[in-house]
Formats: structure tokens, C-alpha cells, sequence
């Protein structure tokens, strides 16, 4: 399986290491699948909650910034909406996003110091994430099936010789 999310926040993570022009912190959280069916409760008694965004953001002078990435085309969930919701009223910045570019221009407007090549950086390593996806897509088994072989006058004659011997 293709992860584009995950293509994409290891993105905005090389990102923010050679754009953010300001003392940061970049941290990630990983959702894994949880192995058993008492694994959700053994995480809810140790604290771990649902919808927490895949990444924070720690800018010197500045609240929080978390921000839950998606694919294009996706949006977050309702746990992980008022997850954003709460953050934010407890004063935290909070978004989505699904590109480097759209995280470099939603950190502009919240007012982080960004370098001045930032939004140009943003958009070449999107086209990189563009590149690794298309790499892992042409990798990846296209089907389980073999290609039938196209009929020619030789093999329908034959299959029609078959047919006529079958008696129904």
C-alpha cells in the first residue's frame, strides 16, 4: 500500500528544518493500528485519545501548532475535527492540510517566521512526495492476473472447433 500521507509529512518535516526561520521543535505522532481488541482500552487508561493530529509544531514566542495531513481529496474525521476544535480553544493553532505548500501558507498566515525561498521550497518538495508516490505506484504489482492473450484468427478458430465438440 502507498502512503502518500505519510510520503507527505515526512515532507513537511525536511520542510521545516530548512524554512522555518526561528528557533522550532517538529514533532510527529503515529497512529498504528492497534494490534488486538483490548488494545483501545489499555491506550485509553495510559491517556492516548483518538483524532490527535499527526504533527506539532513548537515555534519560540508562538501557542502550539498542531496540523492533521491528509491525502488530496481527503478531509479529517469528526473525532479528529473536534479534536482541532478543542486545541483551539484551549489556544493552540490547529489545521489540515495536504500538501507542503498549503502547511508553508497557513504557517505564513499564523505569523511563523518562515526563510524567504520557504514557499518555493514547499513546492519542490511536493513535486518530490509527487515523485516518490510515482515510483512506489509503478513498483507495485499492477494485478494478480495474468494478461489474457489477445485473439487472433488461429485462436478463434480453435476455441470455435472446442465449442463444437462440447454437446450440451
Amino acid at each position: 500500500m502507498i502512503q502518500r500521507e505519510h510520503r507527505t509529512q515526512a515532507a513537511i518535516y525536511k520542510w521545516t528544518k530548512s524554512a522555518i526561520a526561528a528557533p522550532h521543535l517538529f514533532l510527529s505522532f503515529d497512529a498504528a493500528r492497534k494490534s488486538s481488541a483490548n488494545a483501545k482500552q489499555r491506550d485509553a487508561a495510559r491517556g492516548i485519545v483518538g483524532g490527535v493530529p499527526d504533527c506539532l509544531l513548537l515555534v519560540e514566542g508562538l501557542a502550539p501548532i498542531w496540523c492533521e495531513i491528509k491525502t488530496p481529496g481527503n478531509r479529517p474525521t469528526e473525532r479528529q475535527q473536534v479534536m482541532g476544535e478543542t486545541l483551539m480553544r484551549l489556544g493552540c493553532f490547529w489545521s489540515w492540510v495536504d500538501s507542503v505548500e498549503k502547511y508553508a501558507l497557513w504557517l505564513q498566515a499564523i505569523g511563523v517566521p518562515l526563510l524567504p525561498n520557504a514557499l518555493l521550497q514547499a513546492q519542490q518538495y511536493d513535486g518530490k512526495v509527487d515523485g516518490w508516490i510515482a515510483k512506489a505506484e509503478a513498483r507495485a504489482p499492477k494485478s494478480c492476473r495474468s494478461a489474457s492473450a489477445k485473439p487472433n484468427a488461429a485462436r478463434v478458430r480453435k476455441v470455435e472447433g472446442l465449442r463444437r465438440g462440447v454437446l450440451f
